[in-house]
């Protein structure tokens, strides 16, 4: 089971027995947060010329694909790598509140990759 984090620091929190589970280590980090999304502006999700982004396809966003299903795979292969290493970059630049996820992002994809797609 993984350690919880603070989601504003990233430190792992201490697990109580009983309660709601503590989603910052300390009042300095919850009173951050708050400030913190008070000055910041709301995300927006980014219209791709469709109303929903469930409605998004591939070929939308990465442009078509390979006719062979082969090479599909290989692409999305490729893209997956690139996206574990776009993540391994943003752990190193982001926020604290974010690095962590990201580095644990990259993490996954990259292992996911491994299991799966075994390189030669």
């Amino acid at each position: 089971m993984l350690t919880p984090h603070c989601v504003e620091c990233g430190e792992p929190l201490d697990k109580k027995s009983t309660g709601r589970p503590r989603l910052y280590c300390s009042n300095r980090c919850r009173l951050r947060a708050q400030r913190r999304r008070k000055s910041e502006p709301a995300y927006r999700v980014i219209d791709a010329g469709a109303a929903d982004v469930g409605e998004l396809d591939v070929s939308d966003v990465l442009g078509p694909t390979s006719a062979d299903p082969d090479e599909a795979v290989v692409e999305s292969i490729v893209l997956a790598r690139s996206a574990a290493a776009s993540f391994g970059v943003s752990a190193e630049r982001a926020r604290p509140q974010l690095s962590w996820r990201c580095e644990k992002m990259a993490e996954h994809i990259a292992a996911g990759l491994t299991r799966y797609f075994k390189p030669r």
